[in-house]
């Protein structure tokens, strides 16, 4: 298996570390598994989650935003 060289900031690598120690896991694993689970063709995460918002009954109700409106607090 060829090896891969990231270029991660310390904090990121940090917590990266931690988190895979908190779930049972090394940082070598969880990286491989997020990166099958957002590549694969199998996991098609993003177009079950628009089917999924397409298939809810709610609409706008004619409401629209532009960019702008995002940043409003």
């Amino acid at each position: 298996m060829p090896n891969v060289t990231l270029a991660i900031d310390d904090k990121l690598l940090r917590d990266g570390r931690k988190y895979a120690q908190n779930n049972g896991v090394t940082l070598n694993a969880l990286i491989r598994s997020l990166l099958v689970a957002t590549v694969s063709p199998e996991s098609n995460r993003l177009d079950e989650m628009f089917e999924r918002a397409d298939s809810l009954e709610i609409t706008s109700q004619g409401e629209t935003w532009n960019r702008e409106d995002l940043y409003r607090v």
